[in-house]
């Protein structure tokens, strides 16, 4: 009985830990953090190219490289990356990126310094 008990106990984590989310890998592919709600796990690997993520500010993917052990929480083919909300939404529903502009903006300057 109570090897049964033991069993149950471990399948009942197996089960909860395939139902706990996406997560962000770490090199040796442990979890290091959940992803956002609506949000999966994007992990290219090693043989293909990495496409930037979509955001409010920039809503179309680009090819950024080529990067190992690399991972990073998406949002679906039908939603954006909106930094201010820290959440996907729609395109049409992007909050106001001022803010996200004006510090792109000090960071070039200061870069260019």
């Amino acid at each position: 009985m109570r090897v049964c008990g033991v069993y149950l106990v471990i399948l009942c984590v197996c089960i909860l830990g395939t139902l706990a989310g996406e997560c962000i890998y770490g090199p040796f592919g442990e979890c290091l953090s959940q992803c956002p709600p609506d949000t999966y796990s994007y992990n290219p690997g090693c043989a293909g190219d990495t496409l930037s993520r979509r955001t409010c500010r920039a809503p179309v993917a680009r090819v950024i490289g080529q990067y190992c052990d690399y991972s990073r929480c998406d949002c679906d083919a039908t939603k954006v990356w909106d930094e201010a909300k820290t959440k996907c939404v729609r395109l049409e529903e992007c909050s106001d990126q001022t803010e996200f502009n004006k510090e792109a903006e000090r960071n070039k300057e200061r870069d260019a310094e």
